[in-house]
């Protein structure tokens, strides 16, 4: 017999804290909402640093609790239905972490890069995602839900901080728009999930924005459109199908570059 020569197949501690992570990410984020806590405090001065901004999203919408209540807020200010969102961002995360993005290079692409995610809503998925691709800042911009998103990456930070690379990270309290235009040229990659024309103000918002990407973006940058409406005028496209995980369907991934 060559029982003696048979061992056990190796393991693999990180994929498997990994894959743990996407199940426990609901109720981590979900969390957030019930945990409501002074930005100042939470997050110091290594995350929201935009004293002014910071205090007029307090003074406006870090009281409202609810988040259906934001939801119409946002409609009734003209600024798009900001819904809290995180179903793409997970469903991309996902697809990176377990590699079903196939013939892409997101992660050389990411790597050492600040990420900015437009519309991240009240979830740390663009979080993990530019945590998963070696990033090395992660700038959440929203306007409506930057207090929990902000506690959402807290919990993930302490969680998941022996096991992933933490991304130093900023949540911009901000509509997008107003947010990219002071941003320099040619300083980060962006990713933009699940933001469609239904929760966009206006075509001429839409494009405004998508002019922004392009000037933002680095020559050898990454703009990541998933399921998303943003498409930049005058770059590069690379269109590829994704697989979720748990479902046959596809969601449809567009890599643009200069």
């Amino acid at each position: 017999m060559m029982s003696g020569l048979m061992t056990d197949p190796p393991e693999a501690p990180l994929l498997l804290e990994r894959v743990n992570f996407l199940e426990s990410a609901n109720q981590d984020s979900a969390m957030a909402f019930e945990s409501l806590e002074n930005l100042d405090t939470l997050v110091g001065s290594s995350g929201l640093v935009q004293g002014k901004s910071l205090e007029n999203f307090n003074d406006s919408i870090a009281g409202i609790n609810e988040w259906r209540e934001r939801l119409h807020g946002s409609r009734a200010q003209g600024v798009g239905f900001a819904a809290p969102g995180g179903f793409f961002t997970r469903s991309f995360y996902e697809a990176i972490l377990l590699k079903n993005v196939k013939g892409s290079d997101i992660i050389p692409a990411l790597k050492g890069r600040p990420l900015v995610e437009l519309g991240a809503g009240c979830y740390h998925y663009g979080w993990m995602i530019a945590s998963a691709c070696y990033s090395s800042a992660y700038i959440g911009i929203e306007p409506f839900y930057a207090d929990k998103l902000a506690i959402s990456i807290k919990s993930a930070e302490e969680k998941y901080g022996e096991t992933y690379p933490i991304p130093k990270s900023t949540v911009i309290p901000q509509d997008m728009k107003l947010a990219l235009d002071n941003l320099p040229d040619g300083t980060a990659c962006i990713l933009a999930c699940g933001i469609e024309d239904c929760i966009l103000p206006s075509k001429e918002y839409r494009e405004a924005v998508e002019k922004q990407i392009t000037r933002i973006l680095p020559a050898d940058g990454l703009f990541i459109s998933f399921q998303s409406d943003l498409h930049p005028k005058g770059l590069s496209l690379t269109e590829t199908p994704v697989k979720r995980v748990d479902s046959p369907h596809l969601d449809r991934l567009c890599l643009y570059r200069k």
